[in-house]
């Protein structure tokens, strides 16, 4: 492994933590009572994700 692949890797306990934080904003988006506001909750997840993915695949 090389330098940046160490330093752009997550440990098991930072893993899980993601883990837990994304499914505690998907269970807050999916208590929302607005149709609306969780639509846009959901979206704001998957933004968040997505660019997360594109940062870590473009290093």
């Amino acid at each position: 492994m090389n330098e940046e692949t160490i330093e752009d890797s997550m440990t098991d306990l930072q893993f899980k933590s993601f883990l837990k934080q994304l499914a505690r904003r998907l269970e807050a988006a999916s208590a929302e009572p607005n149709p609306g506001k969780m639509r846009a909750r959901l979206n704001d997840i998957v933004r968040d994700l997505r660019s997360d993915v594109e940062a870590r695949s473009n290093n």
